[in-house]
């Protein structure tokens, strides 16, 4: 639900930035919000959305628009990366379950694998041509 001409309250939108703005490119068109609490509100809603693709069963969707796609979008239109952060440390233990999610939080390694960058994905990409599988887009 977009909200008028009145104040957002930036804490209460942080926590709930859906509670405030209809879509994630509200947030942007804001003009009372500063650069820094957009981003910080389009990242919150970028993970709610995460979350949420996460816990639901396959199969559920009704091919509607994902929701942490609006929000990495608006990211984008703020010249944001629309992406995670690498090098960001979740405390997810590292285990030897294969997990159903199609995306969510990960550790920051696993027993038998290396880890890469992305610029190091890109030059493996072009030179090496290695099979890929998108478990995100289960492709």
């Amino acid at each position: 639900m977009a909200r008028g001409a009145s104040q957002v309250d930036f804490e209460a939108a942080l926590q709930d930035p859906q509670a405030f703005f209809a879509e994630p490119q509200d947030v942007g068109d804001d003009p009372q919000l500063s650069r820094e609490e957009k981003l910080a509100i389009l990242r919150r809603w970028e993970q709610d959305a995460l979350r949420l693709s996460a816990s639901e069963s396959e199969g559920m969707g009704g091919g509607e628009e994902n929701p942490a796609s609006a929000a990495q979008a608006a990211l984008r239109l703020a010249s944001e990366r629309d992406h995670a952060n690498e090098d960001a440390d979740f405390g997810v233990p590292v285990n030897d379950v294969l997990h159903g999610e199609p995306a969510g939080l990960t550790p920051t390694d696993a027993p038998g694998a290396k880890t890469i960058r992305t610029a190091d994905l890109l030059r493996l990409l072009a030179e090496a041509r290695p099979v890929v599988i998108d478990t995100v887009a289960n492709s």
